[in-house]
């Protein structure tokens, strides 16, 4: 820790296979995916002034000899090996509201059907701007306008480099409001509501 900053880091060995539709065999290199990555992050919740800072970046590589295809594709380079930058935000919090805008993860609970998968090698992540206010009793607000976004995906399945980030819902964006209450015990009450002009996407 320097000055406020915290630091952590993550290294990922993935490996999938499978039998190729009965054409390979199991633990080929030609039937298998795989990356090795390394992922650093920096965080500060207190920057200056009450306002925090987060950055994050990635790097992926291929694990040759191993797996022919890859689970997540950095870059487009050939050689599909590099890096991106997964997140960089700032926050800022006052009472029961916060703040966050910048390049950052979405979570499943308040964001069911735009948020950060965590089944690859990865996260994806997303451009946006996040409020979250909790002066209700048991009960969470949520507002979000997400811009651009890169896209979780596998080797097999026409893959986005992870460091392209497109705008998913062209020029208009997506405003996006939840929210969830936790009044009765054992049970979350969860609504959302998404106002998005056009699902397709603009590369």
């Amino acid at each position: 820790e320097a000055a406020g900053w915290e630091f952590s880091g993550t290294a990922v060995a993935y490996y999938q296979t499978h039998d190729g539709l009965g054409e390979l065999d199991l633990f080929d290199a030609e039937s298998s995916l795989g990356n090795f990555g390394v992922q650093l992050r920096a965080t500060n919740s207190d920057l200056f002034a009450g306002i925090g800072a987060g950055v994050e970046v990635n790097g992926l590589t291929e694990l040759p000899w191993v797996a022919d295809y890859y689970m997540q594709n950095p870059t487009s380079d050939a050689d599909n090996s590099g890096g991106w930058l997964s997140q960089a935000y700032l926050t800022y919090g006052f009472g029961n509201t916060s703040f966050k805008v910048g390049r950052q993860t979405l979570p499943k609970a308040l964001s069911p059907f735009a948020f950060s998968e965590n089944w690859n090698v990865f996260a994806n992540t997303f451009d946006a701007a996040l409020v979250v206010n909790t002066d209700i009793t048991d009960t969470t607000l949520v507002y979000a306008f997400v811009n651009r976004a890169n896209f979780n995906s596998s080797g097999f399945l026409g893959l986005i480099p992870m460091n392209d980030f497109n705008n998913p819902f062209f020029d208009e964006g997506a405003h996006m409001f939840t929210v969830q209450n936790k009044s009765i015990a054992n049970l979350t009450l969860t609504g959302t509501y998404y106002n998005v002009q056009d699902a397709g996407v603009d590369s």
